[in-house]
């Protein structure tokens, strides 16, 4: 009986391909930003555009492609440098206002608040060009504006930004591999991740947004002495406008003074200004001399009649006698 010799079957091996490894963070920089003048130039990268790279036949009426999105990026910069006024702006507080040129249009102080969270809180964004106001979705493009941070050594670090990947964006929580390559050159330089440089979640996330937003202790400290300072000024510079003003006599020579409640000798005011009758060269200097009334009383204005009347027939038998002696002399020419 002739045996029949089956060959055993190896069992197949799925081949496995090699997994691809994760995209590694850019890497580190440690180069500053460069300089154009007195500014620094700050590249950015905008979104992506999302367009359609198939051909207008693939599109039909009941079949539609989702666009894909443009692998090129497009790219811009902006010009920053601390902002130092000739004179002092109310506006713009002195070491916390960062002058910003080129702004795309659709800026908005979202994306100045994503853009240096890093570097500082960001108080609010006063836009050049006219529009004092953050509400235009869409301005002239290369404009200006003045980023005013709540702290003062915000703009410190925004000057002094490394050049990296940046992406102009609105979104708080889009952080597009930036937190990464930051923690890459924070180890080469053997420093500690800087808190907010990883992903937040939950309280965590909130509690960073929430200290974040206000300033420091020390700068609101300053921020509150140096306001009591001017206000203190404000009060002293009116002090000193009103006891110049006192015990000045009206064009009249009067002092007015208003009855209070105030010791003795005191104005009403209360800051210790006595009382004083104005000088007589005052009165005198200040008061012009009236002249004297003519013709007060009837019998002075009676008198004057009768002189004026008494000069006129003097005048008139005057003239009568010229007439007679140019008749005499035949020289008279009535006509």
């Amino acid at each position: 009986m002739a045996r029949k010799h089956t060959k055993q079957q190896q069992p197949k091996v799925a081949a496995v391909e090699p997994s691809s490894p994760a995209p590694a963070a850019p890497p580190p920089s440690s180069t500053p930003l460069r300089l154009f003048g007195a500014f620094r130039i700050l590249p950015l990268t905008l979104p992506p555009l999302p367009l359609s790279t198939q051909p207008l036949t693939q599109f039909t009426h009941h079949q539609h492609r989702p666009p894909t999105t443009a692998t090129p990026t497009p790219a811009h910069h902006l010009f920053i440098r601390a902002h130092e006024p000739r004179k002092a702006q109310a506006g713009f507080p002195q070491g916390r206002t960062l002058f910003v040129a080129n702004v795309p249009s659709d800026a908005n102080e979202m994306h100045f608040g994503r853009l240096f969270r890093r570097c500082g809180a960001v108080e609010r964004v006063v836009w050049g060009g006219g529009n004092a106001s953050g509400s235009l979705s869409v301005r002239r493009s290369g404009g200006t504006a003045h980023v005013v941070f709540a702290d003062e050594d915000a703009v410190e670090r925004a000057v002094g930004m490394k050049e990296r990947r940046r992406v102009w964006s609105d979104q708080v929580d889009n952080d597009d591999g930036e937190a990464a390559q930051q923690q890459a050159e924070q180890a080469e330089d053997g420093e500690q991740p800087t808190p907010g440089t990883t992903p937040l979640h939950g309280l965590a996330k909130y509690l960073h947004l929430h200290y974040s937003s206000r300033p420091r202790l020390a700068t609101l400290q300053s921020s509150t002495n140096t306001s009591l300072a001017a206000f203190e000024d404000a009060e002293r510079a009116a002090r000193i406008a009103v006891e110049h003003s006192r015990n000045v006599p009206d064009q009249d020579g009067f002092v007015t003074v208003v009855r209070g409640k105030g010791r003795r000798g005191m104005n009403v005011d209360g800051q210790g200004a006595a009382v004083m009758a104005a000088k007589a060269e005052d009165v005198t200097r200040l008061k012009p001399k009236k002249k004297e009334l003519v013709d007060f009383y009837r019998f002075q204005m009676r008198e004057n009649k009768r002189n004026q009347l008494a000069d006129l027939r003097r005048k008139f038998e005057d003239d009568k006698q010229k007439i007679v002696a140019l008749r005499a002399s035949r020289r008279f020419k009535p006509y």
